[in-house]
């Protein structure tokens, strides 16, 4: 499909690097996720592979059990974070894989790797309405009219 992939990029952190291409993946309608990594011999992470939140098959448990829906649809999509070291420590963005075999979705609200981060700029509200003894509903609704940018599922 053509969903656009990351630019090859160089950041300070891994963190920083993770973050440019989950900004990246959200505003081109996919999800990323952190799938493995590579250390050296002191323990110290030097690559991490990310890979497309709908990249692997479900695993049926119990095939007795009502059928399950998933959203894997077995995307290739890859994306390592490489650590280099010279003028200091840096990571650079790779693509290794830049296909994708889903269409891009319409809202980020779908993916829970977008909603993650809302959380720490709303857990304040949602403490002090709770303290207050305030319903979920009328969270929920609270939270929504102070932050209707928010990606919350109810």
């Amino acid at each position: 499909m053509a969903l656009e992939p990351p630019p090859e990029t160089t950041h300070p952190s891994e963190d920083t690097a993770y973050e440019a291409v989950r900004q990246w993946a959200q505003e081109h309608g996919y999800g990323v996720k952190k799938h493995r990594t590579k250390e050296d011999k002191k323990g110290v992470v030097r690559r991490r592979d990310l890979e497309c939140d709908r990249s692997g098959v479900h695993n049926v448990v119990n095939p007795c059990r009502t059928r399950t829906g998933t959203r894997r649809t077995d995307c290739p999509f890859k994306v390592k974070l490489m650590r280099h070291l010279g003028d200091g420590e840096t990571w650079k963005v790779e693509v290794v894989n830049p296909e994708h075999n889903h269409d891009e979705s319409w809202d980020p609200k779908v993916h829970t790797c977008h909603r993650k981060r809302d959380r720490e700029d709303v857990l304040s509200n949602v403490k002090a309405l709770s303290m207050a003894g305030q319903p979920a509903r009328v969270v929920m609704t609270a939270l929504l009219q102070e932050h209707p940018d928010t990606l919350l599922v109810s």
